[in-house]
């Protein structure tokens, strides 16, 4: 819990728009392949807006929503390669390069 409230705190200001009552965040923990786990911030802004930040191995990737045929999807990162998409409990992280997407590894929701 102490490491979500970390987390949700340093996203804060990556996510937040001017009226923070206005914005709604959620944090999650999601375990993936090979033992490893991490967090994501999610914030709804009233007007449907808003984002993701990614905290994983110490970094922290602010995402933006983009459209998704199924699910929710995020892109963004430092060179905006990084894909975070999301379907029910199922998650994939992503790295774009060159037109095509590589998975980097599959993760589930584990509350």
């Amino acid at each position: 819990m102490l490491r979500a409230c970390l987390i949700s705190a340093l996203a804060l200001p990556a996510l937040l728009t001017p009226a923070l009552a206005e914005t709604q965040l959620t944090t999650y923990r999601y375990a993936c392949e090979g033992d490893v786990t991490f967090w994501v911030v999610y914030a709804v802004d009233e007007a449907g807006g808003g984002g993701a930040v990614v905290a994983l191995d110490d970094r922290l990737w602010q995402l933006d929503p983009v459209p998704a045929a199924s699910g929710a999807r995020y892109a963004g990162g430092e060179d905006g390669r990084i894909i975070w998409w999301t379907q029910g409990e199922d998650a994939m992280l992503l790295r774009a390069e060159n037109g095509q997407e590589t998975v980097v590894m599959t993760c589930v929701d584990s509350y």
